[in-house]
């Protein structure tokens, strides 16, 4: 999704604080993100480092490592 501010004709300073595309477009933004980070076991981590966390975890049940 790309930034409503790119092209806006009504773009003004401060706009972001009453425009309506905006804080759609932030919510957006803030759940892509929420999404991205996840707290695994008492950390914040991104997806591969969940891959990895995972990876390991079923090497252990299979009595590797």
């Amino acid at each position: 999704m790309i930034a409503p501010c790119k092209g806006c004709e009504e773009r003004t300073i401060y706009c972001h604080t009453t425009c309506e595309k905006y804080k759609e477009f932030r919510e957006f933004r803030e759940q892509v993100l929420a999404d991205k980070y996840k707290y695994i076991e008492g950390k914040y981590t991104s997806r591969s480092a969940m891959a990895k966390e995972r990876k390991k975890l079923n090497e252990r049940k299979m009595g590797r490592k």
